[in-house]
């Protein structure tokens, strides 16, 4: 990852929101948003992004979780991108494959791309957890549900601060 370009062209507050997210949990991610919160310009992130990551995202990842789809049958986690999108008022298409949805934002010459997986694997959740799959054979045991999730969290971010963005985002989910 080009840090440069993160700080070149998107808000201080994405960045520092960006290079938490590399972390695989949204429960690390407030780990790690408290442990720097001091030294982020008085918590600014925990001010700005924890609210978005956490309160948005982990109900959202849970909700994607129980309903895992395998390979390019994404019906129903392509519609529910879709309907975050449409709420958050970003525009978005099916054209760039099956399963797919892409959606841009901003302005300006330059393109940012940001990527998440949405798809499942053919494996059996042996979980007690009260939002484990609910299709038998399927689960997300690679993360994609925690990358969609954290996408359409940063999506709803940019959104809010669309003013201050001098480049385009392209947000882009798909399979693997």
């Amino acid at each position: 990852m080009n840090l440069n370009l993160f700080t070149q062209h998107l808000p201080p507050r994405l960045t520092e929101a960006l290079l938490i997210m590399g972390t695989k949990d949204m429960e690390e991610v407030r780990i790690c948003a408290e442990k720097n919160a001091a030294t982020l310009k008085g918590g600014t992130l925990m001010d700005k992004c924890f609210d978005v990551l956490y309160d948005y995202a982990l109900p959202l990842r849970r909700q994607i979780h129980q309903y895992p789809e395998v390979g390019f049958e994404t019906v129903r986690t392509v519609k529910l991108i879709s309907d975050e999108l449409e709420k958050m008022g970003i525009a978005y298409t099916y054209a760039y494959g099956q399963g797919s949805v892409v959606a841009e934002l901003g302005q300006g010459q330059t393109l940012i791309a940001l990527r998440a997986d949405i798809d499942a694997l053919p494996v059996e959740e042996k979980t007690d957890l009260p939002f484990k799959s609910k299709i038998p054979g399927q689960m997300h045991a690679c993360g994609h549900d925690s990358h969609t999730a954290i996408l359409l969290a940063v999506a709803k971010y940019l959104k809010e601060n669309e003013k201050d963005l001098n480049c385009k985002i392209r947000l882009i989910f798909q399979p693997s």
